[in-house]
């Protein structure tokens, strides 16, 4: 017979991530019948089922911000890898 114990130890359980066959096995260890467990973890899923609401989500792939680099970006970027191979051709033409 399942009881108010049980069902907060699943609730508890599922809430830290603790895998179903983990929490039936350990409940299992401990006594409990599977028949009461299942029937615990049908309560456990329609209580939480009851509490969800579903996320709104904006599919406007629009709306996101768009990166553009500006002529100041798009110049530092060339003058740092010009200097790049610069100091690469100096480097191997000293030795």
């Amino acid at each position: 017979m399942i009881n108010q114990d049980l069902l907060n130890y699943i609730e508890n359980e599922i809430a830290r991530g603790t895998p179903k066959n983990i929490i039936q096995s350990n409940l299992l260890s401990n006594g409990w019948n599977e028949k009461d467990i299942a029937e615990a973890f049908s309560n456990v899923a329609l209580k939480n089922h009851s509490n969800l609401t579903p996320p709104s989500v904006n599919n406007n792939i629009k709306s996101l911000p768009k990166y553009k680099k500006t002529k100041m970006q798009k110049l530092i970027l060339l003058i740092f890898i010009a200097a790049i191979i610069y100091f690469v051709f100096n480097f191997f033409n000293g030795q």
